[in-house]
């Protein structure tokens, strides 16, 4: 339990002493000397605008927007996400943090999110897998049991979808959530 609380608090301490250089609204760049694969998310930095569907059974689907702004953090060794969800009423979903990084050690990326209402952290690690990128959600820590998985696919310069499932046995049978399509905002 220790080893996946100690990133974490590692990240948040990082930015309590080491806030990000330049503007607030600076995208950044990947530092060269981070490991290689730390690339492998530059494809989301920017600003974007997501279309949000939640289909429900038995009833209408949800839909929302988010603003959603993914930037170089720490010297660019790792990504902050900010997002801002809004339901097509107006109604304000959630907001959050998500910090990425890549552990050449365990050889994985590491990601810590806090999203509210709840405020509790959520760990998940990542992966390429072909064509798409992976995150795998897990419950208590970075080495939990899996509870979900949020697949980035049909990536190009300006948009990508991106598919949210859940299990509830570890990753053997997967239930389709949220899906959004999102858009490069334009400068």
């Amino acid at each position: 339990m220790l080893h996946s609380l100690k990133l974490p608090i590692l990240m948040l301490l990082g930015l309590v002493f080491c806030p990000p250089q330049g503007r607030a609204d600076e995208i950044g760049t990947l530092n060269p000397a981070a490991p290689a694969r730390t690339a492998e998310f530059q494809f989301l930095t920017g600003s974007w605008l997501a279309h949000i569907t939640v289909e429900r059974p038995g009833a209408e689907p949800i839909t929302a927007t988010a603003d959603w702004t993914i930037r170089y953090i720490m010297d660019g060794w790792g990504l902050r996400d900010d997002w801002f969800v809004t339901l097509n009423d107006g109604t304000i979903s959630n907001y959050g943090t998500m910090y990425r990084t890549f552990d050449a050690t365990h050889d994985r990326w590491t990601i810590v999110e806090q999203v509210t209402p709840s405020l509790e952290f959520e760990f998940m690690t990542a992966a390429a897998e072909g064509e798409t990128m992976v995150m795998y959600e897990h419950e208590g820590g970075f080495d939990g049991p899996l509870k979900g998985k949020r697949v980035f696919y049909d990536i190009t310069t300006d948009r990508f979808m991106w598919r949210h499932y859940r299990t509830e046995d570890g990753g053997e049978n997967w239930e389709q959530g949220a899906l959004m399509e999102v858009i490069r905002k334009k400068p």
